[in-house]
């Protein structure tokens, strides 16, 4: 299914292109602010807002609501495309691609702000927050081993350290998280578990301080931990390096992570002062090999960091960025279509923006005829006859006709200049045509 409903038109954009064009934004975008968003193995596209969650399965051209709650900070799917939604002290679920919702509790008031899942299906979310009277709180990380229907808490080992800034987890289901260290102690910082959590296990951090600063770090807050599919972990942090302040973002292979060794440093900007970089929020590793992450700050400051494929320099590109609502660059978050399209929102900016940079070249086939498929009428009644025209010279297509759940309603092979049964029920509907030189697929409205 998914390979139908991600759309069929690939056009891949070169570098010299950026000032042109790199962030377009979808169709329309629904809703207020944004906190996140997953693309599902069929094809749809699930946007989570500070209320809420917003569904599309035609890349964005239309979106409706599909939840609705009073607070929601993060939004994840799996390969089964079971959707998890964090909310403050409770988790929502959908095992049926959004048509339907549960809530659970997670025994804890504090906000779910990120869900990952490890390659046995076991669930982990994390908590924390910062506030003005008591700094960095939270009840750490939970633990679901049934679909995130139950939770327990998995805190053995971080001490006091219970506000979890960042979360992933690499290729053997070894769990890397982040916690505040609001009084830099050095006892916070990065936290490893090979167990599922039931252990957490403090590394140390040290750097090549090259004379200039001291190579112990004491880690304060973390903006990023990312598992490159190189299996080399991504790790961005604020800290001391005795007493001096360091920003730094700092690279090491996982089965380096207990070795008494230098975290190699790699710089986002060029400096003298290379210890005062500019800090990554978490990095999409794009299948292509491009990287995309971001910048927190002002729009001078802040905004999309892009990194291509075989490169090692960071570079600050904004074309087609708007701000969130405090005029602010904020943290980015990406999703990628099979054929290498970037989806991407930005914390509490309303707008869904897309990106074709990273489009992979090797999906195109050069003897498709890409020609539109027009379908008319459209909307159409319930069972009203729907005519097909198109200027391709193929003759027959297979055509495949699903619902917004991804269900098959039917399909057939058809002359593309003749006719089919609209379905009986009310709804949207998505048309897929496939032939040897052809793809499309379009979005039928029945009512």
């Amino acid at each position: 299914m998914k390979n139908y409903l991600i759309g069929i038109l690939l056009i891949l954009t070169s570098l010299n292109g950026f000032a042109q064009k790199f962030w377009l934004t979808t169709y329309e975008f629904p809703g207020r602010e944004k906190t996140g968003l997953t693309l599902t193995p069929s094809g749809c596209l699930f946007v989570s807002l500070t209320n809420g969650v917003i569904k599309s399965c035609d890349e964005g051209n239309s979106f409706y609501t599909v939840l609705n709650s009073s607070v929601v900070h993060t939004i994840y799917s799996n390969s089964l495309g079971e959707i998890f939604v964090g909310g403050t002290g409770k988790i929502f679920r959908s095992f049926n691609n959004g048509q339907t919702w549960d809530s659970v509790s997670v025994g804890t008031t504090y906000p779910i702000s990120k869900i990952i899942q490890n390659s046995q299906g076991h669930l982990f979310a994390i908590t924390g927050v910062l506030t003005n009277d008591d700094g960095f709180i939270g009840d750490g990380v939970f633990f679901s081993n049934n679909k995130g229907l139950t939770w327990s808490q998995r805190n053995n080992g971080l001490g006091i350290y219970t506000c979890i800034e960042q979360i992933a987890i690499d290729k053997n289901d070894r769990i890397y998280i982040t916690t505040a260290d609001e009084y830099v102690t050095g006892n916070g910082g990065l936290f490893i578990s090979e167990n599922n959590g039931n252990l957490w296990e403090h590394i140390n951090i040290s750097v090549d301080g090259r004379g200039a600063i001291n190579d112990q770090i004491k880690v304060a807050n973390a903006w990023s931990v990312s598992i490159s599919p190189q299996d080399s972990v991504h790790f961005s942090f604020f800290g001391t390096a005795v007493n001096t302040s360091v920003r730094l973002n700092s690279v090491k292979h996982i089965s380096e992570i207990r070795n008494n060794t230098h975290w190699k440093v790699f710089n986002v900007i060029n400096s003298p002062t290379w210890w005062q970089d500019k800090l990554l929020n978490p990095i999409h590793f794009a299948r292509n090999g491009d990287k995309y992450s971001s910048v927190s700050g002002s729009i001078n400051f802040g905004g999309t960091f892009f990194c291509k494929s075989n490169q090692t320099t960071w570079q600050k590109i904004n074309f087609g960025l708007g701000t969130d609502v405090n005029g602010f660059q904020n943290i980015q978050h990406f999703a990628e279509a099979p054929n290498g399209k970037i989806f991407m929102v930005q914390t509490l900016d309303e707008r869904v923006y897309y990106t074709d940079t990273s489009v992979v070249a090797s999906l195109i086939n050069p003897q498709y005829n890409f020609q539109q498929t027009e379908l008319f009428p459209n909307p159409v009644r319930g069972g009203g006859d729907v005519f097909f025209s198109n200027i391709s010279e193929n003759q027959k297509a297979h055509i495949k006709c699903f619902d917004v759940s991804g269900k098959q309603v039917f399909e057939t092979t058809d002359f593309l200049n003749s006719k089919i049964t609209a379905p009986q029920q009310q709804g949207i509907y998505f048309l897929t045509f496939e032939t040897g030189m052809y793809k499309s697929v379009k979005k039928l409205i029945v009512y």
